[in-house]
């Protein structure tokens, strides 16, 4: 252990700075203030130079403070063969593990926040969705949705019943709620039925949103003569084979993918050809 009579950490020699970097930036000092500090305690004190460390942004910075310590405080790291009282490699890391943590907590509020934006922009879409379109203000509210999606890069059609988009979601909608959405359908029997003949490329949307939404049941339970099971086994065979006709329809998939996530999911599957069935 190194013990200077003085030091200036301004006007350093090159002997200290080897002292000061291999003791994690320490130095003792026995001067005349010391022996009488020592005097006064009873026990041996010591004046410690340190540097204190801070960030800022990514770089390490320090500046020097000294304090007056007893000896028996001074660790020995055998080990790394240094001295020292300030823990300065210790500091640093902690103010390190503290950015990190910081960092982590601001993408952590971030993220909650861009989920109860979505949630929110997603139940906003289904009051509008589900209202009714001929009042007056609901063109001016379709094109600020439109805005609010393209915000997202998503892109909406200049009016819901455009392009059979309105088709698809009725169809979404129906199986989320388990009624009848667009249709004057008594229950989603009738619905899928109607699908099958002039919406097939909907189909599979709408067979997962049923599932998914735990409607299928329902369905089943009402399929008496089993014409429906009939009709979706033999959908489900053209399905495996890629059959154009059965293909889903993916015009409004960014749509799909941002309200009926995990029909999506399903949907992806399909494309990616994981689909068996």
């Amino acid at each position: 252990m190194w013990v200077l009579p003085y030091f200036d950490p301004h006007h350093r020699r090159m002997t200290d700075d080897d002292i000061v970097f291999t003791n994690n930036k320490n130095v003792f000092v026995l001067d005349s203030e010391t022996v009488a500090a020592s005097g006064a305690a009873g026990r041996l004190m010591l004046r410690c130079w340190h540097r204190v460390p801070w960030l800022d942004g990514d770089q390490v910075k320090a500046v020097w403070k000294n304090e007056l310590v007893p000896f028996s405080e001074v660790i020995f790291d055998l080990d790394g063969q240094r001295a020292f009282w300030f823990d300065y490699d210790g500091e640093v890391q902690r103010l390190r593990d503290e950015a990190i943590q910081a960092v982590a907590a601001m993408a952590e509020v971030q993220r909650l926040a861009e989920l109860e934006a979505d949630d929110r922009l997603r139940n906003d879409f289904e009051a509008l969705y589900l209202g009714d379109w001929y009042r007056k203000p609901f063109a001016e509210e379709w094109q600020d949705m439109q805005r609010r999606f393209a915000e997202r890069r998503i892109t909406l059609p200049d009016w819901p019943s455009r392009d059979r988009f309105s088709a698809l979601f009725n169809a979404l909608y129906s199986a989320k709620l388990g009624n009848s959405i667009g249709w004057n359908y008594p229950h989603l029997l009738e619905l899928a039925h109607n699908l099958h003949v002039n919406y097939k490329t909907f189909l599979l949307h709408f067979v997962h949103a049923v599932v998914i939404y735990q409607r299928y049941d329902e369905m089943k339970a009402l399929d008496v003569k089993k014409k429906w099971e009939e009709k979706w086994e033999a959908a489900r065979k053209r399905l495996v084979e890629r059959d154009p006709a059965f293909f889903p329809d993916t015009s409004f998939h960014q749509v799909v993918s941002f309200l009926f996530p995990l029909v999506a999911e399903k949907i992806d599957k399909y494309l990616d050809n994981s689909y068996a069935g």
